[in-house]
């Protein structure tokens, strides 16, 4: 199965010196689902935030889709890419949720028509239809999430990067959110997560980073493992 993500000797430090993780390596194939855990300040939203080339400032090597991360193929790497940030508000900028949904495809060139039906389309399938008018600030945390998960389906990228897609959700947010992601089949995700049963329904490899380096990279079953996990200060 071919890499769709390939990472070599990647290192990352805050501009005061503080190393974040240091000589990394991972990759994740065509498909496959990746969960990540380890404790807070691991880097593991940083990590997200390198292959989707929103910081430039490493060192190491980032290919996506036989891309190497570079001022050249930056623009091309996140037509590939989805991302969910952890906080909705990091996302939701504009006015309406047709706005917010509808932002990406303005800026390809697709009708006005073809886009109202999209994101009419995307908004029905995640539970939250003729929701179009309404003011974003006006919604629930989670119709929020909601909201930031559509704006990220309706692209239908190939790679999604999921960060704590359901952290500060109600028990039914949290199910509807998981069975969305379930339901994406054939593209690679890499999931961000505490919430070790969800990693477990939708995960096949996990990855646990801590002190400023990867600790595992393997089967999903080390989530079941406490006397390891407590080891990686989990």
């Amino acid at each position: 199965m071919q890499n769709i993500i390939d990472v070599k000797n990647l290192s990352f430090s805050y501009p005061d010196g503080t190393v974040v993780f240091k000589n990394i390596d991972l990759t994740v194939s065509d498909g496959e689902s990746v969960g990540i855990i380890g404790p807070n300040g691991a880097g593991k939203s940083t990590l997200l935030m390198l292959l989707d080339g929103l910081i430039d400032t490493h060192n190491g090597q980032i290919i996506i889709s036989g891309m190497p991360m570079n001022k050249k193929h930056i623009p091309g790497i996140r037509e590939k890419i989805g991302f969910l940030f952890q906080d909705p508000d990091d996302q939701i900028f504009m006015p309406t949720v047709f706005d917010n949904v509808a932002f990406g495809l303005a800026n390809k060139n697709i009708s006005e028509e073809d886009i109202k039906e999209k994101v009419t389309r995307i908004l029905n399938y995640i539970g939250l239809p003729n929701h179009e008018k309404r003011l974003a600030n006006h919604l629930s945390f989670g119709q929020r999430k909601l909201v930031s998960l559509a704006s990220v389906l309706v692209m239908e990228p190939d790679i999604f990067l999921l960060d704590e897609p359901t952290s500060n959700l109600d028990r039914r947010e949290r199910r509807i959110i998981i069975e969305f992601i379930s339901k994406l089949e054939g593209q690679a995700k890499i999931i961000i997560s505490h919430d070790y049963d969800a990693l477990q329904q939708l995960c096949s490899k996990i990855i646990i980073m801590g002190d400023n380096q990867i600790l595992y990279s393997g089967d999903k079953k080390v989530l079941s493992d406490d006397a390891f996990l407590n080891k990686c200060k989990l």
